[in-house]
């Protein structure tokens, strides 16, 4: 089952218990993105949704949201088989959702990252 802007909950996404204090809405402008590139060509597109399909006023009205729009192709955020999510990362610890990570951790995680999603680009980044 794929996930659209048409999804049920992405179009009437219900109410937050009142607990919650603050949510993060992160939306991408996929425009011009490419997910595959191949002698500096685009073999695929990475624009997936447009920020319109990612706009809904009843989300965006709460007083508790904070946004973030940033210019990022839909694999670069979500991540895949072969592209770990870096832009999605970087943004959650920029936003103080999740701790940075340490310099002498980076290694360890790129690592890590490598392993999980078979991004052979972080194995290069992974001793800086």
């Amino acid at each position: 089952m794929d996930i659209t802007y048409s999804s049920s909950f992405i179009q009437e996404p219900g109410q937050l218990i009142p607990e919650v204090d603050s949510y993060l809405k992160i939306d991408t402008d996929e425009k011009g993105t490419c997910r595959r590139e191949q002698d500096g060509r685009c073999l695929e597109s990475d624009d997936v949704f447009s920020l319109s399909e990612q706009r809904n006023k009843a989300v965006e009205t709460d007083a508790r949201e904070h946004g973030v729009e940033v210019h990022a192709g839909h694999v670069e955020i979500v991540g895949d088989k072969r592209v770990a999510p870096l832009k999605l990362i970087a943004i959650l610890q920029q936003q103080g959702i999740l701790r940075p990570t340490a310099p002498d951790r980076r290694s360890a995680f790129n690592r890590m990252l490598s392993r999980v999603y078979q991004d052979e680009t972080l194995l290069h980044h992974a001793d800086k």
